[in-house]
């Protein structure tokens, strides 16, 4: 079966992010970059309009400070993204693991 990746995600429901990111879970990310971004699990996903909203989401945890390689640290969301408000439940999502 073909890795399921954000990208992939992003071409195949048609959502316009310019940065797409997924994790089957939820709870753990790298940093969105670009805007609009959009971050996924299994079931759903996040889209963040811009910069601002992603930065304001109370369910985030942006990380303090960069990964020893440069790299912007893991952004955490401990309840998973299924808990955020703006979240959109996508049977499509679960069949394209199919």
């Amino acid at each position: 079966m073909p890795r399921l990746t954000g990208r992939k995600l992003n071409k195949a429901l048609s959502l316009g992010a310019e940065h797409a990111l997924y994790h089957k879970d939820g709870y753990w990310y790298d940093q969105l970059q670009r805007f609009p971004g959009v971050l996924f699990d299994r079931h759903g996903y996040v889209l963040f309009r811009n910069r601002d909203a992603y930065e304001r989401c109370r369910e985030l945890r942006h990380p303090e400070h960069k990964r020893a390689d440069g790299r912007p640290g893991t952004l955490s969301v401990p309840n998973g993204i299924s808990k955020i408000a703006d979240y959109v439940p996508d049977d499509r999502i679960l069949a394209l693991h199919r």
